[in-house]
């Protein structure tokens, strides 16, 4: 996570949050000297697929950690240019293996999606995905009723049981219907 006062940032690690209380691990400390009893930090936490924006007040450093109160709700942001919905489509994926010359299937469910990508869940251990940076045939049977949508996706991580995998190419009106189904999804 990253703090923010003024130009001074500091990376740190979320030790405990109370809901209305963050304790965060900070390795420098320089910056708190300069911090007064109503200064407010900006702090932004990796999540899932985007950003949570925090404000803290009453901050106090010490021993390595820097204690402070919220400042009214989080706000998420949004990293990803496409907006992405949890959902659970069933899903294929076929490649050609480049250096033994075979090929590999993977089925499964998205967890979530997006017109940029998807996760896959899948039964399969990492050592039968495809490696990372293959490109693969995605399938997605979406739930509108239609003939399922096809187009290419790089392999940008792989882990025993899933997949994340990035579009590419994808032709306008195979993005047109992954935009509506996600669209309709999120609401």
């Amino acid at each position: 996570m990253t703090l923010g006062f003024f130009e001074h940032r500091a990376e740190g690690v979320v030790q405990s949050f109370g809901g209305t209380t963050l304790d965060v691990a900070v390795p420098s400390l320089g910056f708190v000297r300069e911090l007064r009893e109503q200064s407010h930090v900006r702090v932004c936490m990796l999540i899932d697929d985007g950003l949570c924006e925090l404000v803290l007040t009453r901050v106090i450093g010490r021993d390595g950690v820097l204690h402070g109160q919220l400042v009214g709700a989080p706000t998420y942001v949004q990293r990803r240019g496409t907006p992405r919905a949890r959902v659970a489509v069933p899903a294929a994926a076929v490649w050609s293996e480049t250096t033994s010359g075979g090929s590999g299937r993977l089925e499964g469910r998205t967890r979530d999606l997006s017109v940029g990508g998807a996760v896959v869940e899948t039964d399969l251990p990492a050592t039968e995905l495809p490696p990372v940076g293959t490109t693969v045939l995605l399938t997605l049977w979406l739930s509108d009723g239609a003939t399922p949508v096809t187009g290419a996706a790089e392999v940008l991580q792989v882990w025993d049981g899933g997949a994340r995998l990035r579009a590419v190419h994808t032709p306008p009106a195979v993005a047109a219907r992954i935009a509506a189904f996600v669209a309709a999804a999120s609401t």
